[in-house]
């Protein structure tokens, strides 16, 4: 019998798909960088294991008692977050990545200094994407709301990913109670 009908034989098809999947314990550092809003930038450092979080020069960080919460929760967010598949080879992808509007980058770094980092860009509206008739609130009109691209390093693949997936990575230092200064 041949099994092509029913399964895939390309071997980007059986791939894992995991970006990070990293417990908050092992996780020594977070950078997320935005690039339209370099304010909402943001680091999470783990200084002899006491978790704090490195603001942009123009805000500080008032540290109320849900501080340390919502960094831990946040970390906690790396667990487990997956793309939808890659785009490796794909004719004009290249061109696509180099032409596309960057919307955020994400470092990963683990007590084993083992760093990851998505560089995550908006994906252009196309005939799938939901919000052609009715815009994303906080979300450019001339962008998909539901996928991105990420290019991801060290492997320096392309992936799809789902903002659904994603969306809890990308809180902004004010989430953290950043105030900017006047």
């Amino acid at each position: 019998g041949d099994l092509r009908p029913r399964y895939s034989y390309k071997l980007t098809d059986w791939r894992d798909r995991t970006i990070f999947n990293t417990a908050a314990a092992n996780i020594d550092r977070v950078e997320v960088a935005y690039q339209d809003y370099p304010q909402e930038s943001f680091a999470i450092v783990d200084s002899s294991g006491t978790k704090s979080i490195i603001a942009p020069k123009m805000a500080t960080i008032s540290k109320d008692s849900t501080y340390h919460k919502k960094i831990n929760a946040y970390l906690h967010f790396f667990e487990n977050i997956n793309c939808e598949g890659y785009l490796n080879g794909q004719v004009g992808m290249d061109t696509t990545i180099k032409n596309a509007r960057k919307f955020v980058t994400i470092t990963l770094t683990t007590k084993d200094k083992t760093t990851q980092t998505a560089h995550i860009y908006w994906m252009l509206l196309n005939k799938r994407s939901k919000n052609r008739a009715i815009p994303h609130e906080g979300i450019p009109t001339d962008y998909d709301a539901d996928r991105l691209y990420a290019v991801l390093e060290p492997t320096h693949d392309t992936a799809l990913i789902q903002m659904q997936t994603f969306e809890k990575l990308f809180k902004r230092c004010s989430d953290f109670g950043a105030q900017q200064r006047r």
